[in-house]
């Protein structure tokens, strides 16, 4: 995908971390195939902040065949994780898109 992730010329790879965002992770608690608890995904949310990233774009899925998340579900985490994010003090913005497939 426009070489962005492939080594460049000096042999180096694309430095992501440089976007400050990450646009599609799977953060939330027992969604989709990502972190399995509350303390899982903070760690990983922490473990995102430390490599500076500053706004991270959650994106569960909802396809009944395969991921039966429901809006409510979602929305419940997400909740959820923004208020331990606050709890626990760490500073980044955490959101979520929805995606169908």
């Amino acid at each position: 995908m426009f070489g962005l992730f492939g080594k460049r010329k000096n042999g180096k790879c694309f430095d992501a971390t440089q976007l400050k965002v990450d646009m599609h992770s799977h953060l939330l608690p027992k969604i989709d195939d990502g972190s399995d608890s509350v303390k899982s995904s903070l760690e990983m949310i922490s473990g995102l902040v430390e490599l500076g990233y500053k706004q991270l774009i959650t994106t569960p899925h909802i396809r009944w065949d395969v991921f039966r998340n429901t809006r409510d579900i979602i929305a419940d985490r997400l909740e959820m994780i923004q208020t331990e994010l606050l709890r626990n003090n760490i500073n980044v913005s955490f959101w979520q898109r929805q995606s169908i497939i």
